[in-house]
């Protein structure tokens, strides 16, 4: 259902009224139904998906999950992180390997849930990744990771992710991979 005008109020599910609501969303033209299957997933819930841990654990939170439509996820970035330190000591930025592997961590979680696949051990395999880096990420920065499909199989997943702060595009990847359930 999309939205007409502002006085216009839908039901998306039974007992799911909620008229303040629904004159936000009628006011961006959006619908109850877009908004309504917009997942979130935490530290924790990250944790539970992928085997990373700090330091490698490159995903703080998932902003907007959508299986096989799309991912946001962000990762913030300080001056205390590891690899700040050794990279460029005169001037600090986040090493571009980081930066797909985050991309591919976001992936993972991505595809977990898009083949619903959530609770079983997996084994990841990169298979190919096509990347361009376009500028920096400095401490202090917040990189929004977005993913989306291009082909994904019942073992194999082609996903799209680009990297953004402040929303402009930093870099960009095609990754391919494979996994194995234990």
């Amino acid at each position: 259902m999309r939205f007409i005008a502002a006085d216009t109020f839908a039901l998306p599910f039974a007992g799911d009224f909620n008229p303040l609501r629904s004159h936000q969303l009628a006011s961006q033209g959006k619908n109850c139904y877009e908004e309504r299957f917009k997942m979130e997933l935490n530290i924790q819930e990250i944790k539970n998906i992928i085997p990373h841990r700090f330091p490698f654990l490159l995903i703080d939170r998932v902003v907007d999950l959508r299986p096989n439509e799309k991912l946001i996820a962000v990762k913030n970035t300080s001056i205390n992180e590891p690899f700040f330190v050794g990279h460029f000591p005169e001037e600090k930025i986040m090493p571009g390997v980081l930066i797909v592997e985050a991309m591919a961590q976001a992936s993972c979680i991505y595809f977990c849930y898009s083949k619903n696949l959530i609770g079983k051990e997996l084994i990841y395999y990169l298979a190919k990744i096509k990347a361009k880096f376009l500028k920096p990420v400095v401490p202090g920065d917040q990189l929004k990771i977005e993913i989306s499909t291009i082909k994904m199989l019942s073992k194999a997943g082609f996903l799209k992710a680009k990297a953004l702060v402040q929303n402009q595009l930093v870099a960009e990847a095609e990754i391919s991979f494979g996994i194995k359930e234990l």
